[in-house]
């Protein structure tokens, strides 16, 4: 069973990994008229490192998140979490089993991830049941909800130094690509229908050194 994301509150301040202005920096660029290719090009960046390094590196959300319980450790997959306000076992029964923070359960790692400080799994306590109709009707598997912040960081100007500098590499090692060689973007111009390679979402290695950092589990390369 996948995870169930709703109720969520989507951050208010500049999401992206850089901004406009630091990639022109990079290359001394003042000219406009390449600022909605590169601004497209910083967009797609977000997804492409959360989706390659299974990380939820922003916004910040407030939300509810359903999750399989198969064993006691309970991995969130590529999503971080910051707090938690409420974790409940069996939802879905008559009547749910809310959990009590470092009796029923521990967030994990402890003290949180040692480069983002968040949380990417749950530890049960041993007394803990997880045995119910739904474990029983879909193969053992019971759920958890989980209710808390979630996300790495809220703003760009969080965003760390080395992330920011990986980001900017990455968006200026698109930028002399036709778009159509790169997911997720469509600028609206003959470059679009330009030969090239297959299309590809490639990472620079100088990016790729650092955010493998980052990366939950290991990566290759």
């Amino acid at each position: 069973m996948g995870n169930i994301f709703t109720d969520a509150v989507a951050a208010t301040g500049s999401v992206g990994l850089c901004t406009l202005a630091q990639v022109k920096a990079r290359i001394d660029l003042d000219h406009v008229g390449d600022d909605g290719r590169i601004q497209a090009l910083i967009d797609a960046v977000l997804p492409k490192f959360c989706n390659r390094y299974g990380r939820e590196f922003m916004p910040h959300s407030t939300a509810a998140r359903t999750f399989s319980v198969a064993m006691r450790y309970v991995n969130l997959k590529s999503y971080d979490l910051r707090t938690a306000s409420s974790v409940v076992l069996h939802p879905e029964a008559t009547v749910p089993a809310t959990l009590t923070a470092n009796v029923d359960y521990a967030l994990a790692p402890i003290g949180g991830d040692d480069i983002t400080g968040t949380f990417t799994g749950i530890r049960l306590a041993e007394a803990v049941n997880l045995a119910s109709e739904f474990a029983t009707a879909f193969g053992g598997s019971a759920q958890m909800t989980i209710t808390g912040a979630w996300g790495i960081w809220d703003d760009v100007t969080e965003v760390p130094a080395d992330v920011r500098a990986a980001a900017i590499d990455t968006v200026l090692a698109w930028l002399d690509r036709p778009s159509s060689e790169i997911a997720g973007i469509d600028s609206g111009t003959p470059r679009d229908g330009a030969v090239g390679p297959d299309k590809t979402w490639d990472i620079p290695w100088s990016a790729h050194q650092v955010m493998k950092e980052y990366a939950r589990g290991p990566v290759v390369g």
